[in-house]
């Protein structure tokens, strides 16, 4: 019974969104492929059938038990969605099992504590309630259950409960719909039939009426000896019985035959949570953002302007503040239970402010709790609205709950989000800062706002203009330092999260070279290498729990337990505030005293002895890899663990990523970042992989290895340890690195898979240190002074 996913029963599986939240996404392609989804993770633990969709058309907006489980109040809207829904899944080898038949969509009472009655003519009954049925039917749905409904119209009987009803469960649903496949009883335990039969004349009832298979029926012993009896007292026949067995066996064939290996539970958790889920998820939250007013078009709200964020909420998740902080200046106020128990705090903080945005997240997802408003909230809400300061709601739940609010037209914009997740409330804080369309429409109908009420918003469009004017200044700017030679050319590219805004090669590979640099040419990234590979490895290995940041340097390389080095933490090499030198000299060791190489380290062939290809025809002996790692280990600490920007951190981390991964640092980030984001000009020595021709040299080194350095990287300590180090190697070129970016401030999705969570990359791209430290810097990533308003990452 998986109606929202997995995740609705396993605490370790992604939450799929609510049916109402789909039914005001309309997105069917992007439903059908959630039902493959769901098809695949369900596959994956052995489970051949799901009792979803609900086709439901709740028109009852106190309806106790279907409710936000609908896909709204128009019965096309509910097919279309849960057409999608069940092929999806059934295309993909699961079961669909759509219910409650025939509709629990208008109900007031629990069929989990009642019978609820359904007083509906056939006529109406046909046209909105059974509608989404005979769509499905007509699709191919392979099953149906019934719920325990008392129709009069169809059976006027006393307690001809649906379940229990020949009428309803075989004339209407078998002979007149033409359904053939799989019945289903809603569970038998339920509080809606078990008060009418007892025991065993319950479940014989069922199959009398035409259900096929009995769910959570009573006591075995006594179910199994009243269909017995019923055979025996002709109430039930042999045929009745194999019919049933065959519409079974034959579900079974379809479903089971395919899909019956054991389990293996080898990487289960991991198979479960596949990036495409979250990718697909965020897809399906975003579309159902549905902005039900919008005042003076004050959204998408505006940088330049102040606000001030109250937040209603038990939660420890700041998703949505975090993300209005990206992008707005907003002083924020949160309160667990009610906001007004913030007053005082509020009317200080609203002074000076342009408008003022409320979250509420405490919210439950039916009508018996006020949908977990409370009157105190309600009345400050109203109080708010009656200032002239604009006020922005934004809903983390169900809509029905802005039946609670007679004043909500005086809310400056409305905003529902319908679900309080981290990835519902990223969907809303981006839409409101007019990074993401709005195209959401409201499923169901509200005493304020009509069914299908939805402002369409589009994402803020780039400034051609202003564009141009930006590529005439960095025309200017490159042109005048290619003519007093800082540089012979360069690769120059703007982009807006996934919108290129300005992209343009400039100048030639060398002052004298005629070649024109272009989009493959590749360049040596220098201590980009830091944030490129290095951090990009080791936030890989946090977030996989294989490595601790707060651990002492001594736990992952034993060799330095008796040094100064011992006790440094992760953290510090990250932060470039281990005490450690900014920068050692390691080539000057290899020379003689003239600045020839030593004869017992360098040779001008390969061989295993000497592999470290340091420049052309220069090989260095291979054990002085280690060498290097002893002269660091055993290199002086400064007195302090202030902030000074340390290459040395980064020759350690790649070490300590190789011993953790057993891969040296170039293959583990081939294997986990690169390759799958099919960067084809990223990587660690590129002469290995890519043509000299494309690669643009970095100096004519007079001093080191006495040549133009073309494809080997330039930093003399890298190339001492074959090209290969954590703080310098990698080489790449405009598109790569623009990949890689996207894929971290796109919360580490990058062509719809997930390289590293959300949670991952904020907590590496804050700042680490506290407000007031002297250090500004977060783990692995740079960051602007603090007080600069633009959080750059």
């Amino acid at each position: 019974d998986g109606e929202w996913g997995l995740g609705m029963r396993l605490d370790s599986v992604t939450l799929y969104p609510r049916q109402m939240a789909l039914g005001a996404a309309n997105d069917t392609s992007a439903i059908y492929k959630m039902g493959a989804s769901m098809a695949q993770q369900c596959r994956r633990l052995g489970i051949h059938v799901n009792f979803a969709p609900c086709v439901d058309v709740n028109n009852n907006a106190m309806n106790p038990v279907i409710n936000s489980r609908s896909f709204g109040s128009d019965p096309q809207r509910v097919s279309n969605c849960a057409t999608a829904y069940a092929k999806g899944m059934q295309d993909n080898g699961l079961m669909a099992c759509v219910k409650h038949f025939p509709g629990h969509g208008d109900t007031k009472v629990d069929s989990h504590k009642d019978a609820p009655i359904i007083n509906h003519s056939l006529q109406r009954l046909d046209s909105i309630e059974l509608y989404p049925f005979n769509e499905l039917f007509q699709q191919g749905v392979d099953a149906v259950m019934v719920g325990h409904l008392l129709i009069p119209a169809v059976d006027s009987v006393q307690n001809a409960i649906a379940t229990c009803s020949k009428k309803i469960s075989t004339d209407l649903l078998q002979k007149q719909m033409n359904f053939n496949g799989l019945i289903f009883t809603d569970a038998l335990e339920m509080g809606g039939i078990v008060k009418l039969f007892p025991q065993g004349e319950l479940e014989v009832r069922c199959l009398i009426a035409g259900c096929d298979v009995l769910l959570i029926p009573g006591e075995f012993s006594v179910v199994a000896m009243a269909i017995k009896q019923a055979l025996l007292d002709g109430r039930l026949t042999i045929e009745d019985i194999d019919n049933k067995c065959l519409k079974i066996l034959k579900m079974k064939e379809k479903y089971v035959l395919n899909n019956s290996k054991s389990i293996d539970l080898e990487n289960i958790k991991q198979d479960l949570n596949l990036s495409y889920v979250d990718a697909l998820n965020a897809q399906l939250m975003q579309k159902a953002v549905t902005l039900l007013s919008n005042k003076n078009n004050i959204l998408p709200l505006e940088k330049t302007k102040k606000g001030l964020y109250l937040r209603e909420s038990r939660s420890n998740d700041f998703t949505l503040k975090t993300t209005l902080e990206r992008y707005l200046d907003i002083t924020t106020i949160t309160e667990k239970e009610s906001l007004a128990n913030a007053t005082k705090k509020i009317n200080d903080a609203k002074q000076n402010v342009d408008y003022i945005i409320v979250s509420l997240s405490n919210l439950h997802q039916y009508p018996s709790k006020q949908y977990g408003l409370n009157e105190k909230s309600i009345q400050f809400l109203k109080n708010l609205t009656n200032e002239n300061i604009p006020v922005i709601l934004l809903l983390s739940g169900n809509p029905y709950a802005l039946n609670e609010f007679p004043f909500a037209d005086k809310f400056a914009a409305i905003v529902v989000g319908y679900h309080p997740l981290p990835m519902a409330d990223l969907a809303i804080g981006e839409a409101i800062c007019g990074k993401n369309a709005i195209s959401g429409q409201l499923p169901i109908e509200l005493n304020q706002f009509p069914l299908h009420t939805g402002i369409f918003l589009s994402e803020n469009k780039v400034d051609e203009k202003k564009i141009k004017i930006i590529e005439n200044e960095i025309d200017t700017i490159v042109e005048n330092a290619i003519q007093k030679k800082a540089f012979p050319g360069c690769q120059i590219l703007i982009a807006q999260k996934n919108n290129i805004l300005f992209k343009k090669n400039y100048g030639s590979y060398t002052y004298d070279d005629k070649r024109l640099i272009n989009d493959n040419t590749i360049y040596d990234l220098a201590s980009l290498t830091k944030v490129m590979a290095t951090t990009l490895a080791i936030m890989k290995l946090y977030e996989d729990g294989k490595i601790d940041l707060n651990a002492k340097l001594s736990k992952y390389l034993p060799e330095t337990k008796n040094s100064n080095k011992s006790n440094i933490p992760i953290y510090r090499l990250l932060t470039h505030t281990a005490g450690l030198q900014a920068w050692i000299a390691f080539y000057k060791a290899t020379l003689n005293n003239d600045n020839s190489f030593r004869e017992e380290l360098w040779k001008e062939e390969y061989s295993p002895d000497y592999a470290l290809n340091v420049a052309k025809n220069e090989y260095l002996r291979t054990d002085y890899a280690d060498t290097i790692l002893t002269q660091i280990i055993n290199s002086p600490l400064r007195k302090d663990t202030s902030y000074l920007y340390s290459d040395m951190g980064f020759y350690l981390l790649a070490e300590i990523i190789h011993r953790i991964s057993g891969k040296t640092l170039d293959i583990y980030l081939y294997e986990n970042f690169y390759k799958p984001m099919q960067l084809k000009n990223t990587c660690f020595n590129p002469l290995e992989k890519i043509n000299k021709e494309r690669i643009a040299p970095t100096e004519n080194d007079t001093l080191f290895r006495r040549q133009l350095l073309c494809g080997y990287v330039h930093d003399q300590g890298a190339a001492l340890l074959g090209g290969i180090s954590g703080h310098a190697g990698l080489f790449s070129n405009i598109d790569d690195l623009y990949a890689i970016a996207f894929m971290l401030v796109n919360n580490g999705f990058y062509k719809n898979y997930r390289y590293l969570q959300k949670s991952t990359i904020d907590y590496f791209t804050s700042y680490y240190f506290p407000k007031g430290h002297s250090c500004r810097r977060a783990l692995g990533f740079d960051k602007p002074s603090r007080g600069n308003i633009r959080r750059a990452r």
